[in-house]
This record gives structure tokens, C-alpha cells and sequence, in this order.
């Protein structure tokens, strides 16, 4: 397992990151790849799905290989989305991280 520092320049390089799974409770690895300005494929559940409803940047598909290829080739066929990345810049990242996770959490 790569140190999540030393993970960053690998995100970075990456076309679309993949994030297939059954249990994402809030989508660290998500929020790290759009600070990166890398497009994310993820399951949709937990953290990824909602910022997938608010982000182009994030093709959220059910956790099973046929969805999540398709999920892949749609992201892959659109140019990456400047503006939504930019949302993800160190400096704004922190206090909307916050809102995320404390709207999620409300009512838990």
C-alpha cells in the first residue's frame, strides 16, 4: 500500500481513477483524485455518489464490471471538466470537504 503523499503523483498521472466498491462511507480517495484534477469512476454509494450528483467530473455506476466499464468509457469520452476540478483546489478543499461530510452526517 502506497503512503496516501506518496499516492498523489500516481492519481495525478492517471487518466480516470477507479474506485470500485461495495462500502465507501465518504470518498477520501475521490475528494484526493479531484485535488489532483483526475476524472473518478466510483461505486454509487457513500460519499461518491453525492459528489457524483453534483460533479461531472465523477461517473458513479453500480459495483459490478459491466456498469463500471461502461462508467469508464463515458468518462474517458468526455474532456476533463476544468471547472469542476478546480472546486477541488487545496484552498477551497478543506471547508467544502466539511459541508459534504456534515451534511451526509445530519439526521445519522
Amino acid at each position: 500500500v502506497i503512503a496516501t503523499a506518496g499516492a498523489l503523483p500516481y492519481i495525478a498521472a492517471a487518466d480516470v481513477l477507479m474506485s470500485p466498491t461495495d462500502v465507501e462511507p465518504f470518498g477520501r480517495t475521490v475528494i484526493e483524485a479531484l485535488h489532483c484534477g483526475t476524472r473518478v469512476v466510483a461505486s454509487d454509494v457513500g460519499g461518491a455518489a453525492e459528489l457524483g450528483e453534483r460533479f461531472a467530473a465523477i461517473e458513479t455506476a453500480a459495483s459490478e464490471p459491466v456498469a463500471m466499464s461502461a462508467a469508464l468509457l463515458a468518462q474517458l469520452a468526455r474532456p476533463r471538466v476544468v471547472s469542476d476540478l478546480a472546486e477541488f483546489a487545496i484552498e477551497r478543499t478543506a471547508g467544502k470537504v466539511w459541508d459534504i461530510f456534515s451534511d451526509s452526517t445530519r439526521g445519522s
